[in-house]
């Protein structure tokens, strides 16, 4: 959404309160066209226990499985919420969900996509990270 350059485009963890709030007054304030992407616990789907919900959404963003940031008219990008980019994570998001059970997928298979995703959304916020350390 953010390359037809639209007003307004941000991702939302529901994991994340303040900053999911702040994103929707924002958006609502703002004039055009918004497109707001939000990650919700979706139990039936994910096949997990409902309680969990709200930990699989942080556990998702924690890993850098679900980036939170904002694009202003298509430019601007800015990253909410650094992740801290766990395998532990990672595997326990993957864990929790039996849609995941039979496809034998760990952290180590998705880090490599990651790490590169990150690489370009960091690059487009004008923030460069040295890459990440192996391990």
């Amino acid at each position: 959404m953010a390359a037809h350059r639209i007003p307004y485009a941000a991702s939302i963890s529901l994991a994340h309160a303040d900053d999911a709030l702040r994103k929707l007054r924002q958006s609502l304030d703002m004039r055009g066209f918004r497109f707001l992407h939000v990650l919700a616990p979706c139990p039936t789907g994910w096949k997990s226990e409902p309680a969990q919900g709200m930990e699989l959404v942080r556990l998702a963003v924690r890993s850098g499985l679900f980036p939170v940031f904002e694009v202003f008219d298509g430019k601007r990008l800015v990253i909410n919420i650094e992740p801290d980019f766990s395998d532990e994570a990672l595997d326990m998001y993957l864990s929790l969900q039996r849609r995941f059970q039979k496809s034998g997928l760990t952290a180590s298979d998705l880090r490599p996509a990651i790490d590169r995703y990150w690489q370009n959304l960091r690059a487009l916020s004008g923030r460069i990270v040295p890459a990440r350390r192996d391990g």
